[in-house]
């Protein structure tokens, strides 16, 4: 909600979005792609992919959190690496821990 508010959707846009057809997250991802300058949205350790969508969705459909964008970037990091698991417009990068000195 508060991500809503800080890239401008309205106190009546966000009410809507909780109670109507259009959800929060459609809201958050109208107004990203209707920002003037790039952007880059972090979603950190989504382990549960399942919280990153309506009940019932599945990830890789590109309509919950994870979805692709030509304004903007959006960086996951997971220990889920299952690619079919995100979609077909994610891309995968396995991190290392870094070694201790």
């Amino acid at each position: 909600m508060d991500l809503a508010l800080r890239i401008g959707a309205t106190s009546d846009e966000v009410k809507q979005a909780l109670s109507g057809p259009l959800s929060l997250i459609d809201l958050v991802w109208a107004r990203l792609e209707a920002l003037p300058d790039r952007w880059l949205l972090i979603v950190d350790n989504a382990d549960d992919p399942s919280v990153l969508v309506q009940p019932g969705a599945l990830v890789r459909d590109g309509n919950g959190i994870v979805r692709g964008s030509h304004r903007g970037t959006l960086l996951l990091t997971s220990r889920v690496t299952a690619l079919n698991t995100w979609g077909s417009s994610s891309g995968s990068r396995k991190i290392r821990p870094r070694r201790a000195r």
